[in-house]
């Protein structure tokens, strides 16, 4: 059956040689029965709560934005110290608002 989510329900129901109001007939119920097996899902060995957790963290991507969230957490120490509190200066001055003369 070729695009079978492309046909009307006549047609489909046709291609599987079923009756619309009734469905496929006794023999045709065993028949597909045999050839398919039971209609069932297959049970599946369930994951456990820490492999869900420990999924998560699988993609490189969400390493990466781990890492890069976790590199400013550093604490400071006396050579990385003056750098950082430069940057941070910088940018506190230059967002300041300039105060307005009194008149």
């Amino acid at each position: 059956m070729a695009n079978w989510w492309q046909l009307d329900a006549e047609a489909a129901s046709a291609e599987l040689k079923a009756d619309l109001a009734r469905g496929p007939g006794e023999s045709e119920a065993r028949a597909r029965l045999a050839q398919y097996g039971p209609n069932q899902l297959q049970k599946q060995k369930r994951r456990s709560p820490l492999r869900i957790f420990a999924d998560q963290f699988a993609d490189m991507i969400v390493r990466v934005l781990i890492g890069a969230a976790a590199r400013p957490a550093r604490p400071l120490n006396s050579q990385t110290a003056p750098a950082r509190l430069a940057v941070s200066d910088s940018k506190t001055i230059r967002t300041r608002v300039p105060r307005t003369a009194p008149d």
